[in-house]
């Protein structure tokens, strides 16, 4: 098997636009990791740590679903910020290996172009805490539908579907919702 060796810059290049997707697919969905402190992060930017994770309900940028995260530390509008101090450690450790345009690719971009390209990969409908928390008090019933119904709802996220709309998906979550909290040891 002949494998084609990454340069240190390009390596790190593209850690750092994976990340970046990684988290704008997050925001896009209103999910807030809950703990993404650097041992909660991957250089294959995929979600590890499924802990003290949840789903805004509606925009509020300090929302935090870790209980135990008074501070605010990890709150949804604080991702992209501690994703960009996570990115850090291994640029410490990468930079005698990189050349000295590289640190140009940490740059951000402005809020109204991430809002924009935000905005063309949204999906209608994403799993909320209140949806999963109704599956499961339904299930513990016997009741499945609930579940089918989320199953149909994830599989095709973009298309607009006539059932999902009517179980209120993509409408405002009910009062309830606001109390659902998760923590580490959920």
């Amino acid at each position: 098997m002949n494998r084609k060796r990454l340069s240190p810059d390009v390596f790190f290049s593209r850690v750092v636009n994976e990340t970046a997707h990684l988290i704008a697919h997050w925001m896009s969905v209103g999910f807030a990791h809950g703990v993404c402190n650097t041992d909660n992060f991957s250089l294959l930017s995929i979600t590890i740590d499924y802990g003290p994770f949840g789903f805004m309900e509606s925009y509020d940028s300090n929302f935090v679903p870790n209980t135990s995260d008074d501070e605010g530390r990890y709150s949804i509008g604080a991702q992209a910020n501690v994703g960009l101090l996570n990115l850090q450690k291994p640029l410490e450790a990468l930079k005698p290996l990189l050349t000295s345009d590289q640190l140009s690719q940490m740059k951000s971009d402005s809020d109204a172009a991430r809002q924009h390209r935000m905005q063309g990969v949204n999906p209608r409908y994403v799993l909320r805490n209140w949806m999963a928390e109704s599956a499961i008090r339904k299930t513990e019933k016997n009741d499945f539908s609930e579940v089918a119904l989320l199953q149909k709802t994830l599989t095709e996220p973009f298309e607009e579907q006539e059932e999902v709309e009517s179980a209120g998906y993509s409408s405002k979550p009910p009062s309830w919702a606001q109390q659902l909290r998760v923590s580490c040891s959920s």
